[in-house]
């Protein structure tokens, strides 16, 4: 007969390799046997949380925690679980457990920070983050991460030097040169955006981030048949996407296609009717459409104006007081 831990053990092995409802069979046998087994709630609520279940991961883990108030990995899922439910100050409070804990362990840490960047909390999220780099000084995750909460803060020449950290430590990654270019972008630095660009497509073709950017680059730069191209390819990587759609409308404007970028722009719209840039350059192209009459042009703008006021304002957080 397998030992408890025997068949945690096997039980891990099924879950790891998505063999979930074999995990769950375990897992339960084990609870059935032993119901204060700390770890084999705490198992279940994970594996609960990787079926698309969070109401019963945080039940589960909230169990294993009361028989083990002592494991800061608890704490950690717990917080993911709840963070997945949408309930974000239960989440924060803990991942600070979790770190409460076990000041000196990384993933902890570097859960925090990504909940905290979640919730907007821009300023605590770049310190947390900025400890999880000390704890793993080679691991080129956080100091991604780090960057995009430094870039959200407005903190472009730090967010560069972090995503730059991340490169050095893994030089195919694609997401970090993305993201270092956005930063130059941003910063108006084209030709340094555009050849960064091009190393993440070299790194990865499909990128569609890296793909949209650098035909944004383009068009600042004025290569304007070439933004189009690039902004059309990034449209096929996001067939469905308003924002790509919406990159292509504007570059087909720069490029006085007046009659396409409107079509483009209306497809953008059909996609998410609430898109606000989508629908300020619509609005926009109209007026370089010399078949629209005043009346209709007053028209357009009022029936959007209705839609956007209709909008479900924004949830967004601010990470001042």
């Amino acid at each position: 007969m397998a030992t408890v831990t025997e068949a945690l053990d096997l039980a891990l092995k099924h879950h790891q390799a998505g063999r979930l409802a074999e995990a769950e069979r375990i897992y339960r046998q084990i609870l059935a046997a032993v119901p204060n087994q700390p770890d084999a709630w705490h198992r279940l609520g994970l594996l609960a949380c990787h079926a698309g279940n969070p109401t019963f991961g945080v039940e589960a883990i909230t169990k294993a925690i009361a028989i083990n108030p002592d494991d800061a990995a608890y704490y950690s899922n717990l917080g993911a679980a709840y963070l997945a439910l949408g309930r974000t100050e239960e989440a924060l409070k803990n991942h600070r457990l979790a770190v409460k804990i076990n000041r000196a362990w990384p993933d902890g840490h570097y859960a925090l920070g990504l909940a905290l960047a979640r919730a907007n909390q821009l300023r605590e999220a770049a310190t947390v983050l900025a400890e999880t780099t000390r704890l793993v000084p080679l691991r080129p995750e956080p100091f991604n991460e780090l960057g995009i909460v430094l870039a959200r803060a407005g903190r472009m020449d730090e967010a560069a030097d972090a995503f730059r950290q991340a490169t050095r430590l893994r030089p195919d990654f694609a997401d970090a040169y993305n993201n270092l270019d956005n930063v130059r972008l941003t910063q108006n630095r084209l030709e340094e955006a555009v050849s960064r660009y091009r190393k993440a497509l070299d790194l990865k073709p499909d990128h569609y981030q890296a793909r949209a950017h650098l035909g944004i680059a383009y068009s600042r730069q004025g290569r304007t048949q070439e933004s189009i191209e690039c902004l059309e390819h990034a449209v096929e990587l996001q067939p469905g996407s308003a924002d790509a759609q919406n990159n292509l409308g504007n570059a087909l404007l720069l490029a006085g296609r007046v009659d396409r970028a409107l079509s483009v722009f209306r497809t953008a719209l059909s996609f998410d009717p609430n898109y606000a840039p989508a629908i300020s350059n619509y609005l926009l192209a109209l007026n370089y459409d010399p078949a629209i009459e005043p009346d209709r042009l007053a028209q357009e703008h009022r029936t959007w104006a209705g839609r956007l006021e209709a909008a479900p304002p924004s949830s967004a957080g601010h990470d001042n007081t």
